[in-house]
């Protein structure tokens, strides 16, 4: 009775509050992804992570099915949050309001913005012995896409030779994919993707299938085709989303899913073969094997490099397609002994033809040979409001990798974390990819503390300092270096249609320094510091503004200061009587140089992460359009152009334009059959 008396007045209370939220329920989870993406050099990675998450945002869990494996997805969520969910649930009962969640424990609101566009309000689980195929089938979902992207600007490689030496775009301008999905209760899962970079011929295109099966009988997970694997804090195997420094400064330890499946367009981060968990009591045992074509330079049956990029729509590229076959097998296992969770990996990988890249200082110590091999430890500890989580990896040279963390939740209001990190110079893992400053899992030694204080009400305070040494050179530094990173944010939201945030960012590092009177590089420190201010507003007409202020500085030994300034505004309108939404984006960029480059977010078609960076003085703008023909056909639109006062030339090479405006069009269609 009481707690139905709560959730009616929660009901009334936070009703306004909520469809605020989700009239805008995009903004929240968009942001935590784009301050990941102005924190790393990965690029890759973060389309990985908006892409998972943009799946789920697109197919919610139902809130009163959710499970842990389906929450720890969603990594803004930190491990109290999640059990306390799940122990909401469990002394509860099923949820009859989403707006319950406001009565789970430590779920603030911004957290619950975060989380309502993964979940909605549905049936609780019906207990059955035997699955119903038969049904499951026929209520299965199935879902095709079609997108469609072109730079409307003529780039020099479409342009015709000049002379035979010339190299040229060999296919047509337009970027394309086709992907299809089913998806059946999400017991069985297949597609399959089909995509035409800019530049390619179709026949040079990238296409990939995948089969998943979960949850049935013994088999928790069963992986054909291109599938994905993480486990533990990805030193020894992780294709995955690795965590890196966010906005959410307390919560940085890296979700590992396990067997997943590759359902993107990214063409190197996956694994191609079978993979399969088996559970047993509180026992889960993977064992994976994968034979896979990586392109690469071959020089007399050695291979110098392998190709880090997925594109072959040149001459050069395609002689280093399928230069390479890569093999991979391996095994993953897990208990839980309580509070105490243990884990183990071992990983062994193997070329066909020997690695063998032209020594430098730099890479000295990276992998030479046909094979390797990586084993693991990880573990996960929660005593009460502790929560201590970290690896050790070593390679077959001897070489090791550790880290580990402690996450403390003091009180409702403060959370902290700490988390060392220590990657040898000579620790060799190709499939590692974890919490660093790098995008390596090498040569590295960390310390981290990151906070999240909630001082007052309407008022939160978050930040970390990052201190990073590199023991061993680097490329562009020809010295050992070190350097910190801080940031520190100040939440503001009186009112439910009202939020703002000012931030400030200061990164050090070292690289090589040009000295005219040096013969060599000069090694020498440099920073960039970067303040926003960024403010949120809506309207009960669901109509929302958005207005930003960017400002850096960068600062360089035997130079002088340069700096950078921006201001955008952008404006989104979803109307009632038709099922129309619009968003609108201008940004202005005054930027002394490069250094000082500006990054801006802003809509775009579904499933396509937009963080563009800009350089020099100009302007840009971006109109995006969603339509909805009926419950099964959407439509995606979006035009952007950006101008610039003080260049008659974009880019260089062979994406160079003539010119002083760039303009792009995107178009996708999905069909849910």
């Amino acid at each position: 009775m009481n707690r139905l008396l709560i959730t009616f007045l929660l009901l009334l209370i936070f009703s306004n509050i909520f469809s605020q939220i989700v009239d805008n329920k995009d903004n929240s989870w968009s942001d935590f992804v784009n301050e990941i993406a102005e924190s790393t050099s990965n690029e890759q990675n973060i389309n990985n992570l908006y892409e998972e998450l943009s799946q789920i945002h697109e197919n919610p869990f139902n809130i009163n099915q959710i499970d842990r494996n389906q929450l720890e997805r969603l990594p803004f969520l930190s491990e109290e949050q999640i059990e306390n969910i799940q122990a909401y649930l469990y002394v509860n009962g099923p949820m009859k309001s989403i707006f319950e969640l406001k009565l789970v424990k430590d779920l603030d609101m911004k957290t619950i913005e975060m989380l309502l566009p993964f979940v909605y309000l549905g049936e609780p689980p019906v207990s059955e012995q035997k699955i119903a195929w038969q049904k499951l089938f026929r209520k299965a979902k199935q879902t095709t896409y079609f997108r469609f992207d072109s730079n409307l600007n003529e780039k020099v490689g479409f342009s015709p030779k000049v002379d035979s030496a010339d190299s040229r775009y060999l296919g047509t301008a337009p970027y394309s994919f086709f992907k299809y999905d089913f998806n059946a209760g999400n017991k069985i899962q297949f597609g399959f993707v089909a995509e035409k970079d800019a530049g390619e011929r179709i026949k040079d295109g990238f296409f990939s299938f995948h089969f998943l099966m979960k949850d049935v009988g013994i088999v928790k997970r069963l992986a054909l085709g291109r599938y994905k694997l993480a486990f533990g804090q990805g030193l020894a195997m992780n294709t995955n989303f690795a965590m890196s420094k966010s906005i959410l400064a307390s919560n940085v330890a890296t979700r590992a899913e396990g067997v997943s499946r590759h359902f993107s367009t990214d063409e190197i981060n996956y694994l191609q073969g079978a993979a399969i968990t088996l559970g047993y009591r509180k026992h889960l045992f993977s064992f994976f094997v994968s034979a896979k074509n990586a392109a690469a330079s071959i020089n007399d049956s050695v291979l110098s490099s392998i190709k880090t990029d997925a594109y072959f729509n040149t001459e050069n590229d395609l002689k280093q397609r399928n230069g390479v076959m890569m093999y991979l097998a391996g095994t993953n296992w897990q208990h839980r002994f309580g509070a105490l969770k243990l884990g183990a990996t071992a990983v062994y990988y193997a070329f066909d033809k020997p690695l063998k890249p032209e020594i430098r200082k730099d890479n000295y110590f990276s992998f030479r040979g046909r094979d390797n091999w990586n084993v693991s430890i990880d573990y996960q500890y929660r005593w009460r409001r502790f929560f201590a989580f970290g690896e050790t990896a070593m390679s077959v040279n001897g070489a090791l990798a550790s880290l580990n963390g402690l996450s403390v939740n003091v009180s409702s209001t403060f959370k902290t974390t700490l988390l060392q990190r220590s990657y040898s110079k000579s620790y060799q893992a190709y499939y590692s990819a974890s919490f660093a400053e790098s995008s390596r899992t090498e040569n590295e030694q960390g310390v981290y503390w990151g906070i999240q204080w909630n001082p007052y009400r309407y008022w939160r305070l978050s930040g970390y300092a990052d201190a990073f040494r590199f023991p061993w050179l680097k490329y562009g530094v020809d010295a050992p270096s070190d350097g910190y990173d801080v940031m520190s944010q100040l939440d503001f939201y009186p009112k439910e249609w009202l939020k703002m945030y000012f931030r400030y960012k200061v990164k050090q590092k070292e690289k090589n320094l040009t000295d005219p009177d040096a013969i060599v590089y000069v090694v020498g420190k440099y920073d960039l510091q970067r303040f926003r201010y960024q403010c949120d507003f809506s309207t009960g007409d669901r109509i929302s503004f958005r207005t930003g202020i960017d400002y850096n500085v960068y600062n360089e030994e035997r130079k002088n200061g340069t700096d950078g300034f921006a201001l955008s505004q952008s404006i989104s309108k979803s109307f009632t009587k038709l099922p129309l939404e619009f968003d609108a984006q201008i940004l202005l960029f005054d930027t002394q140089s490069y250094d000082n480059v500006i990054y801006s977010s802003e809509k775009n078609v579904l499933y396509v992460f937009s963080f563009p960076s800009f350089s020099g003085k100009g302007y840009r703008y971006s109109i995006n359009l969603k339509y909805d023909l009926n419950s099964k056909l959407s439509f995606w639109l979006k035009y952007a152009e950006t101008n610039y006062s003080n260049r008659e030339i974009i880019s260089s090479g062979l994406e160079e334009i003539k010119g002083h405006s760039k303009s792009d069009l995107y178009f996708l269609m999905r069909w849910k059959m």
